[in-house]
């Protein structure tokens, strides 16, 4: 949460919820780039295009340096824009474990990825779980510092007891309603896994 932001007497419901829910949403896009690089049955640009790749002497995501496309659903191509980069490319998706090595012709990079195993989906299915408490716990990390920042300046006088019970009672709504968020979002990429 920004140092910046203020409580006052004046602070609509609207204000409050739109600053609580632009904090949580922050944790939330991260889940959600975080489960697209986790591998379903379907091939996804997101699974490489973070990568950094070492070009033009400094570090570039992939997606600044290659077109990515998934021509099938167990495939991934990636494309420089410039071919002398290539060599640099398929060294760092060689450091992936994709389950198969990427192959060069000089021109793309394919990667074909194997069928998964039921006990690869269990183990993907756990990381999912992991990264969802891992959310929730930003999450209640969040609603501990505007509730530390409510209380702070219900005593220091700045705003009434009435007020601080209000935007408590709109912070814990905010809180609930993110939450399931997250919940639905993880369910998603766990059934898309088990499928």
């Amino acid at each position: 949460m920004s140092s910046d932001f203020v409580i006052s007497e004046s602070i609509s419901q609207k204000d409050f919820e739109k600053k609580v829910n632009d904090e949580i949403k922050k944790v939330i896009d991260f889940l959600e780039k975080e489960l697209a690089k986790i591998r379903t049955n379907r091939s996804h640009p997101s699974m490489v295009e973070d990568l950094k790749v070492m070009a033009y002497g400094e570090l570039n995501p992939l997606k600044n340096l290659a077109m990515i496309t998934t021509p099938e659903s167990n495939s991934i191509v990636i494309s420089p824009f410039d071919p002398s980069i290539i060599n640099d490319i398929e060294k760092i998706l060689s450091t992936i474990d994709f389950g198969a090595l990427p192959k060069n012709d000089g021109k793309t990079i394919k990667i074909i990825l194997p069928p998964m195993s039921q006990t690869r989906r269990q183990e993907l299915t756990k990381m999912v779980g992991k990264k969802q408490e891992e959310t929730l716990s930003a999450v209640r990390k969040i609603r501990q510092e505007f509730l530390d920042l409510i209380k702070k300046t219900e005593k220091d006088k700045k705003i009434s007891e009435d007020l601080s019970k209000r935007l408590q009672k709109y912070l814990q709504n905010c809180v609930d309603i993110m939450s399931n968020t997250v919940s639905t979002i993880s369910k998603k990429k766990e059934q898309a896994l088990l499928d």
